[in-house]
């Protein structure tokens, strides 16, 4: 993250019940289930792999919305 303040929600996979199945168009799989929250400040990054479900650009806790800027990479594996 460079600017900006999110939660990101982060679940392992496997406690995830999938909702709706991944959709390359939208690069997302929806799902429901049990999880955590992190909390990202500009410096803070994360590394996911392909068993980590995610949910970026929570607002925080105040349910004030942050102008976030980040950069994403994807890695084939």
């Amino acid at each position: 993250i460079l600017e900006g303040h999110e939660l990101m929600g982060y679940s392992p996979l496997e406690r995830i019940r999938v909702t709706e199945e991944y959709d390359p168009e939208t690069d997302a799989l929806l799902g429901t289930g049990d999880g955590d929250f992190v909390r990202g400040s500009p410096g803070t990054f994360f590394i996911l792999g392909p068993k980590d479900a995610h949910m970026p650009g929570i607002a925080s806790e105040s349910g004030a919305t942050d102008e976030v800027t980040k950069v994403i990479v994807k890695v084939a594996v």
